[in-house]
């Protein structure tokens, strides 16, 4: 039978299985459990992640119901991890997973402030369909603090929304939430009719819709402050009719935290009518519920009263045992809440992580869109300005001897413009393609690129009768064309850059250590000034434009390179004469 279980959960839906969950809800919560939590699993395994999440955060606000806080939670990191990881439009879903954070630290845990906290998180991410009852748990938070104007503002502006979205649950919450202020206020009467519109707005939901678990705990909260009030005007009879009614409504509904507050409030009227056999018997029953259920506040008021009577009768001893069991319990619920913490503040660093990387990839996007952009018009740019070059050089050698010397400097002027521009686009099409080359990283030799790179150069190093020496040049891994990049680029330099009359000596070697290797390119040229040092990687940054022909592209195509490899380059002049230019590649 168990066999044909499993098989039938494993063909059917998720979300009909999640459909079937909330239908045992009010008859099996057993069985409402087990089918939600396949139902989620099934979500996962199909990649349906927004009833995943959905399934989750529902599993979520039943355990807390029933009272069982930090499996809750448990449940709730699940939800915001794959929310998080796994949902593009994901603002509802996480700040129903936010209002849930909420609940459980203000309402299990007493925490108002991280309570709140989650609650302004929701808000933040403007979800309209939760909008009032946030509203209405800040306005309970502010309660706990003792900061009434504030919780009345926040109250109104729930009351408001839910009246408009004719949202009668959320608004019995409120005007419960409106009671526990005015009780506090000590404005018992107020209260109670809070308390009394309250439970009329219950019940006239229930005739509409049917009796809902939700609704059911409201009231079962409801009862409960007006069990304070009526004590509090010393109306016992009242406060003994509406602790019977709440606790028959905890029972069949198995909510043990409204069950175990309100034992509580029994054993405080079987102190007042002097049966403190019948406060024992409760409190055993209260203690067993506590532990297993890990409600802490609730025990903790129990040993106090303990204390109380123990104090009284003169049982000193029995009244430091006491004394001891709430600080042992208080120990126990404070190493609780640093678990909790610290859960708290890996949500908040796992959303900080998300929050960055959405933007790294943001970032991302972006660059390669510019690129793209430069890419495509550089390109485009080339062809007109090809047809201008060809065009000018046609008409200047079809025109020698027919137009006046004055107008050919013109022309000449035309041709070396856009001959110098034609360079500048191809160094920048060259530029913006680094990085997006399809070319494999491969371990190559770096003394054989070197060889290609002087091979290809020949002439230039004949003309100028420069002298290249190189050693130490190791094998590594790197895309060959920007190594071969790098090396043509700055042993040109190096010989464009020489002093008059000196030969020039370019001399090439690497240091390797456990991270990366260093490559130097050192040259006795003319050098470089040192306000120059940083502007030179700069796109289209020249030493001298007037007597050095170039488009400054080549040391920011260098820098280019290095930074793919996470690497740098700087470049400082030497002691005697020229400079040295170091740039490193990493090895990971």
């Amino acid at each position: 039978m168990e066999q044909q279980k499993l098989v039938n959960s494993r063909q059917s839906k998720p979300e009909d299985l999640f459909s079937e969950a909330k239908k045992f809800i009010d008859l099996d919560l057993e069985k409402a459990m087990e089918l939600t939590q396949q139902a989620a699993e099934l979500a996962g395994q199909e990649k349906n992640y927004k009833l995943e999440v959905e399934i989750l955060t529902f599993q979520a606000r039943m355990t807390r119901l029933y009272g069982d806080p930090y499996h809750c939670l448990a449940i709730l990191s699940k939800a915001f991890r794959v929310a998080s990881n796994e949902i593009i439009d994901n603002h509802l879903a996480l700040a129903y997973i936010y209002r849930e954070y909420g609940v459980i630290y203000s309402d299990s845990f007493q925490d108002f402030f991280t309570g709140s906290k989650y609650f302004f998180k929701c808000l933040q991410l403007n979800a309209p369909e939760i909008q009032g009852v946030i509203y209405n748990n800040l306005g309970s938070n502010f309660i706990g603090i003792e900061k009434y104007d504030e919780a009345i503002r926040y109250l109104k502006k729930g009351e408001k929304i839910s009246r408009m979205n004719g949202d009668y649950f959320v608004l019995a919450y409120i005007l419960e939430n409106f009671g526990e202020l005015y009780k506090k206020k000590k404005k018992y009467d107020v209260a109670i009719d809070f308390f009394d519109k309250g439970l009329a707005t219950i019940a006239a939901t229930i005739d509409k819709l049917g009796s809902k678990k939700d609704l059911l705990y409201v009231k079962t909260k409801i009862y409960i402050e007006l069990v304070e009030c009526y004590l509090f005007k010393n109306d016992i009879s009242k406060a003994k009719k509406v602790i019977s009614e709440g606790k028959s409504i905890a029972i069949d509904s198995n909510f043990k935290s409204s069950y175990s507050e309100l034992l509580f409030l029994e054993g405080k009227i079987s102190l007042i009518e002097n049966e403190k056999g019948k406060f024992f018997n409760l409190f055993g029953e209260a203690k067993l519920l506590a532990i297993e259920n890990s409600f802490y506040p609730d025990i903790i008021q129990w040993y106090i009263e303990l204390q109380k009577i123990s104090e009284q009768k003169k049982e000193y001893k029995k009244a430091l045992e006491y004394s001891k069991e709430i600080l042992k319990i208080k120990s126990e619920n404070a190493a609780k809440n640093n678990q909790l913490k610290i859960s708290d503040l890996l949500v908040d660093k796992e959303q900080e992580i998300l929050e960055l990387e959405k933007k790294k990839a943001e970032i991302y996007r972006q660059k390669e869109e510019l690129e793209q952009f430069a890419y495509i018009v550089t390109h485009d740019l080339k062809t007109p300005l090809s047809n201008i070059f060809k065009y000018s050089e046609l008409f200047y050698y079809r025109s020698k001897g027919t137009v006046e010397p004055k107008n050919m400097k013109y022309l000449d002027y035309v041709l070396e413009n856009s001959k110098h521009l034609s360079l500048m686009l191809t160094d920048l099409m060259q530029f913006t393609s680094l990085g997006r080359e399809d070319n494999l990283v491969t371990f190559c030799s770096s003394e054989k690129i070197l060889k290609q790179v002087l091979s290809k150069n020949k002439d230039l190093i004949e003309e100028n009768n420069a002298q290249i020496l190189y050693c130490n040049l190791p094998k590594l891994t790197i895309r060959k064309f920007h190594l071969e990049l790098l090396f043509d680029n700055l042993i040109r330099n190096a010989i464009k850059f020489r002093r008059k009359s000196v030969a020039p000596i370019v001399k090439i070697n690497c240091i390797e250590n456990e991270h990366q290797y260093e490559f130097s390119i050192l040259d006795n040229g003319i050098g470089i000034p040192e306000d120059y040092y940083e502007r030179i990687f700069h796109i289209y940054k020249q030493l001298d434009k007037v007597n050095y022909e170039g488009t400054g592209m080549g040391l920011a195509i260098c820098k280019k390179i290095t930074n793919v490899y996470q690497g740098n380059i700087r470049v400082v002049n030497n002691k005697d004469a020229g400079c040295t230019f170091y740039f490193t590649i990493q090895k990971k």
